[in-house]
């Protein structure tokens, strides 16, 4: 049985130059490894065959909704197979325990553009805003829940852009899993170090997917939180970050509306849940207009601190915080 289940649920799919073009690429080289299901073909009196989709999701360790966004969701026949596939008592619920430990990734494209989600956009909200019913429904049933691939504007994209969106996804459904992250690697390596250090742009006011992903991964319950959880304990967690809008766009009065420091407390309060020492960040606002001798400035102050750590001046008025306690209900699979 193929370890990958990909799922097209595009309701006009022979006028979709985007989704026709990701469905092609998944039955491209990996081909051996993935079965695709298009679900407006296979079901056109949406009749599910609920037997057989759930036979072909109990062998597979990677399960993929490709779809558009329609009504900032799914379109109906996804909705439907999701209904009654992921069953009470086979999904989740009483003994549903069929799909845990897999992981479920979302392929979505969107006829607005990126700048549409945003408050000051026709959308009015960012995309994550969305993305709740698909991280939960993944929580529900045991599964991680990797980033999203999204294609904005798909109605318009440019042939170049779209055709290396598609070699993305061919890309991740071949090396599938091995461009996920090795937990056992990471940990080790974190738990020779003193300072570790997060190092990454600001997107959608915080850590890129894959970033996230390695801190849900590595920061695991019984490891870096909660009951044996003290491998991080006395440690220090430093964020250096860049950001594209300038500083002053960081304020009330300008389009970001807060201060930066209101987007840092996931930051501080994860380094406190795991008993860590949040260093002051080093921030670079407005990075793609900074100019050459402010960005030299900047990666020196770089270099020089981590030469010079731990002796940095300010690090002498921080507290090392104690370990917060975390009762076993509250681990990651038991929310």
């Amino acid at each position: 049985m193929p370890e990958i289940v990909v799922l097209v649920a595009h309701p006009q799919q022979e006028h979709s130059r985007a989704n026709r073009a990701l469905m092609h690429a998944a039955t491209g080289p990996a081909a051996q490894r993935v079965a695709v299901r298009d679900l407006y073909a296979l079901y056109p009196d949406y009749l599910i065959d609920v037997a057989a989709e759930q036979a072909l999701l109990a062998d597979a360790r990677l399960v993929v909704w490709q779809h558009p966004i329609h009504w900032y969701g799914m379109p109906p026949l996804m909705k439907l197979w999701l209904d009654e596939v992921f069953a009470f008592g086979w999904a989740y619920g009483p003994g549903g325990d069929r799909l845990q430990g897999k992981d479920l990734w979302l392929v979505a494209s969107t006829g607005g553009p990126q700048d549409s989600y945003r408050p000051d956009g026709y959308n009015r909200y960012f995309f994550d805003a969305f993305l709740p019913p698909y991280e939960q429904t993944a929580a529900l049933a045991g599964m991680r829940f990797l980033p999203p691939l999204l294609l904005h504007g798909a109605h318009r994209v440019a042939d170049e852009d779209l055709a290396a969106h598609v070699m993305l996804y061919a890309d991740r459904l071949g090396s599938y899993p091995d461009y996920l992250i090795d937990v056992e690697v990471e940990q080790a390596a974190l738990a020779g170090a003193r300072l570790v250090v997060w190092q990454h742009p600001i997107h959608w006011y915080s850590m890129p997917s894959l970033m996230k992903l390695w801190v849900d991964d590595v920061l695991a319950f019984g490891w870096a939180y909660g009951p044996g959880g003290r491998a991080l304990a006395g440690k220090d967690l430093w964020l250096v970050a860049s950001t594209g809008g300038p500083q002053e766009s960081y304020h009330p009065a300008s389009y970001n509306r807060y201060f930066f420091d209101a987007f840092l407390p996931p930051y501080e309060q994860t380094a406190l849940l795991c008993g860590m020492r949040f260093l002051p960040p080093l921030v670079l606002h407005g990075a793609h207009h900074v100019g050459e001798a402010e960005l030299d400035a900047h990666a020196a102050l770089y270099t020089a601190r981590l030469r010079s750590y731990p002796d940095w001046p300010e690090l002498s008025d921080l507290t090392t915080l104690a370990v917060c306690d975390v009762p076993a209900e509250a681990r990651p699979e038991a929310i």
